[in-house]
């Protein structure tokens, strides 16, 4: 079966979430105050010392994470469909938390393109043909085809 434009496009958010996140995660790990990203003055909203946390976070679950997804949903990989999903109300979550956080100094549109990536996310593996797609390729796993 040909996989379908849906899961092509959750394997094009989850790329852009990762290149995305992976600087930034290295960035905020190698300078944890977080003046290179020119975000110090956010610590003084969140309930961190410094930003090792976060940028831990955004390279390992923000970043590395949607590079395993994109892989297996390509090679359609049954478990990452599930974990696409997760992932995705994962990041709706996170920027909740953030506009929580951070409303005394407005939003950003990048919180804004992030809660979308999840909300995209849900919408394309929720899509019929993406549901289809994903109980044809378990069924055909659990009987040993390829």
């Amino acid at each position: 079966m040909k996989r379908p434009i849906e899961i092509k496009g959750v394997i094009i958010i989850e790329i852009i979430l990762a290149v995305a996140a992976i600087p930034s995660g290295i960035i905020l790990i190698l300078d944890p105050s977080g003046r290179s990203l020119g975000i110090d003055f956010l610590l003084d909203y969140l309930p961190l010392i410094d930003f090792t946390p976060v940028g831990l976070w955004l390279f390992f679950v923000f970043g590395i994470l949607p590079i395993i997804l994109a892989v297996g949903l390509w090679l359609t990989k049954f478990w990452s469909w599930f974990v696409a999903v997760i992932l995705a109300i994962v990041e709706i979550i996170w920027i909740a938390i953030q506009i929580v956080l951070l409303y005394e100094i407005g939003l950003s549109p990048l919180q804004a393109l992030v809660a979308g990536f999840g909300v995209a996310t849900i919408f394309l593996l929720f899509m019929p043909a993406s549901r289809h797609y994903v109980s044809l390729r378990r069924i055909s796993a659990e009987s040993g085809e390829t």
